[in-house]
């Protein structure tokens, strides 16, 4: 469904933010541990990689076997967080540490369509480095998106007269490495997912927004703009609704001109066939190894993050 965008400000919105931010103390204490000394955030470095010349083997491993219980304690660690009080303490989002240091530990669904596609042969090793060490940046084009989310929250909010709740890091119940944190939740059975594409924001409908390739990520089809189901963004509201336990998305494309909501309904099939064992696989064979047993940090190399089994010997395929 496409509309026409008035002019509206996001004043709950920062409201309810204020709200928040007032009330997460007690529950921090309980999920944190009162009194308990926070880690310090680790200092991203960029150094010298393999490819300017041959590198060394890299000294002081771990074994199999200690990086097996290294694991399987972290795993422990997050299956016994309360998902509920994680949840509220993270509300603040990108204003709140705790949000940046949770997601850290974890999968989550901004970053599943990559991997779900990622090739058998390709090295894990720039995808772990850019989940874990890559310096975070802003762009134009990201920085608008952050400015024009409240106003596309409200928008839809006044559009079909419902409440957008904030929300904050959800954990899978079963795989609690894998997380989402949706852009708002709609009563007990949806969730909001909002997308306001730098590309269009001078586009006067959706039609014309396609026809000139704005929006890579869509298509018409009987004449309604319809999110494609091989884009990263398809994936990752599967895993938002997989994750929150949700039955629908509204996703929401918002520019100054032009509004436009499709609902798009969880489909487990895909989970199951195209996304749950790669995700685990990567996560556990891939990411968990880097997190427990940091190897990147001792020569800044990214030839040092290790590759597993698995991907060298489809690499030795070649």
């Amino acid at each position: 469904m496409t509309t026409a965008s008035p002019g509206k400000t996001a004043k709950r919105y920062m409201s309810n933010i204020e709200r928040i931010r007032k009330n997460t103390v007690m529950r921090r204490r309980k999920l944190f541990c009162e009194g308990g000394k926070r880690k310090k955030p680790m200092i991203k470095y960029s150094g010298p990689d393999a490819d300017y010349g041959l590198a060394e083997p890299l000294d002081g491993l771990i074994s199999d076997n200690d990086l097996k219980k290294k694991k399987k304690n972290f795993l422990k660690q997050l299956n016994e967080v309360n998902r509920e009080d994680l949840e509220y303490v993270t509300r603040e989002q990108s204003l709140s540490n705790d949000w940046h240091n949770e997601r850290k530990k974890r999968l989550t669904a901004s970053n599943f369509g990559e991997i779900c596609k990622m090739r058998k042969n390709t090295s894990c090793r720039k995808k772990v480095y850019s989940l874990l060490y890559r310096p975070n940046t802003t762009c134009k084009q990201t920085t608008y998106g952050i400015q024009m989310e409240p106003l596309a929250r409200a928008h839809f909010e006044t559009l079909y007269n419902v409440h957008v709740q904030i929300c904050g890091l959800f954990c899978d119940k079963e795989f609690s490495y894998l997380a989402a944190t949706p852009d708002g939740l709609i009563g007990e059975n949806s969730i909001l997912e909002i997308k306001c594409p730098f590309a269009a924001k001078d586009s006067l409908n959706a039609v014309e927004a396609v026809e000139m390739k704005m929006l890579q990520y869509c298509s018409i089809e009987n004449g309604e703009l319809t999110l494609k189901k091989d884009h990263k963004y398809y994936y990752q509201i599967i895993g938002q609704l997989r994750i929150t336990n949700r039955k629908f998305c509204y996703f929401v494309i918002y520019t100054p001109n032009w509004t436009n909501t499709q609902k798009i309904e969880y489909d487990d099939v895909f989970w199951r066939t195209k996304m749950v064992d790669k995700l685990k696989l990567f996560y556990l064979e891939c990411l968990l190894p880097e997190i427990v047993d940091p190897l990147y940090g001792k020569r800044f190399l990214t030839s040092d993050i290790r590759d597993p089994d698995h991907i060298k010997h489809q690499i030795n395929k070649k």
